[in-house]
């Protein structure tokens, strides 16, 4: 394996079920590194971090067709550019404190809460990626970004979120003040400060303590607060077509924008925490793609709005673009786009639409039953 200080140490959490669109994030990162030569040619290590089932599962001893599909992709990969790819099996323990998110069955989100069980200790600089990204950059730019004494490189969240957290003991609840909140799909690491700093244990007390909405995302917010080096938007540009839909953005205000960002909030109103400059540039000219609001690989149908139309993700072309180059899964991928789910989840939407209307014409003659049952009253009575 590559030395600790020898090689791009990235981490991404994936079950066995998320470990195809690992693969394709992986192979985007690779295949930006391969073709750019101005960068020091050091391997890749990638660490996923899994649940122990998959971990089983994926095993090279396991002779599953899972574990076959993903050994022949670790040597594929290998061939684009340098690289070693490790499986590393979470203790579920670890997170017991902390809730699952509603369509979860385990804690694979919360799993870079304990990423350090899976370095090597003298490494330097460790970015964390969600799996759900798409690189069209070289990431190896980040490794070289000087962090100073920040323990952490971060990319502002578009949302400006200024939460509350109520604690489980009923004490003093905690407000976070007005600072850039990030979105913790990227890290890039300040390794030994982070150590140093026992980073991962604040947060996996403060999700003890407090009741929170986007658990580790919360906590690592909470934290490293006053503590982080904000990158170019670029670098985790959110798909955000769905996420935000028909609300308008607030943008913050700089020298060319003379809109104020004490705005109040309200339910068609996102406070956004870039400038419009920011923004354009980031959308024109995305590094990394981050889908977190709405899946690429889900069929055309599986969003759609209140008629039965499909809500396409943002840069939804790009992604199977991408797919179709992914060695070893490009046709378990395609899987997803095929024409029985595709049409499966369009029966679906228009489904959802018929209940939709059911339920407006039911609000629509409420008022006249409720009329009616008032006229038979007063015949009964006269």
């Amino acid at each position: 394996m590559a030395n600790a200080q020898n090689c791009y140490r990235i981490v991404l959490s994936a079950d066995s079920g998320y470990i195809p669109f690992s693969a394709l994030l992986i192979t985007t990162i690779l295949h930006n590194a391969a073709k750019n030569d101005s960068l020091p040619r050091l391997p890749f290590v990638f660490h996923i971090q899994t649940d122990s089932g998959s971990a089983r599962l994926l095993s090279s001893d396991c002779g599953s067709t899972e574990s076959q599909l993903f050994m022949r992709f670790c040597e594929e990969a290998e061939q684009i550019y340098p690289c070693v790819i490790l499986l590393h099996a979470m203790n579920e323990d670890d997170f017991a404190n902390i809730p699952y998110f509603s369509t979860h069955t385990n804690h694979l989100s919360s799993y870079r809460l304990r990423l350090s069980s899976v370095i090597p200790s003298n490494t330097e600089r460790v970015l964390y990626l969600d799996s759900d990204m798409l690189a069209l950059a070289d990431v190896r730019e980040l490794f070289g970004i000087h962090l100073g004494e920040h323990i952490a490189g971060v990319v502002t969240d578009i949302r400006a979120y200024r939460p509350t957290f109520a604690a489980k003991n009923g004490k003093k609840s905690l407000t976070i003040p007005n600072y850039r909140n990030f979105n913790s799909g990227l890290l890039l690491l300040n390794y030994p400060r982070y150590c140093a700093e026992n980073i991962e244990e604040q947060c996996l007390a403060f999700l003890a303590h407090y009741r929170t909405k986007m658990h580790d995302q919360d906590a690592l917010n909470a934290v490293l607060m006053g503590k982080v080096y904000y990158l170019d938007f670029a670098w985790n540009c959110i798909s955000e077509r769905n996420a935000i839909g028909n609300r308008n953005l607030v943008f913050a205000p700089d020298s060319s924008d003379s809109q104020s960002f004490a705005h109040p909030f309200v339910s068609n109103i996102w406070l956004c925490n870039l400038t419009r400059a920011e923004h354009s540039s980031a959308q024109q000219s995305p590094k990394i793609i981050h889908y977190c609001n709405q899946k690429p690989w889900k069929s055309r149908y599986f969003y759609a709005d209140d008629i039965g139309n499909p809500i396409l993700a943002q840069w939804r072309e790009l992604w199977w673009e991408a797919a179709a180059q992914t060695p070893v899964y490009a046709n378990v991928l395609q899987h997803n786009n095929s024409f029985d789910v595709e049409a499966l989840d369009r029966l679906n939407s228009f489904a959802h639409a018929l209940n939709l209307l059911q339920l407006r014409i039911d609000r629509l003659r409420a008022p006249s039953r409720a009329l009616s049952q008032l006229w038979k009253k007063l015949r009964f009575w006269k």
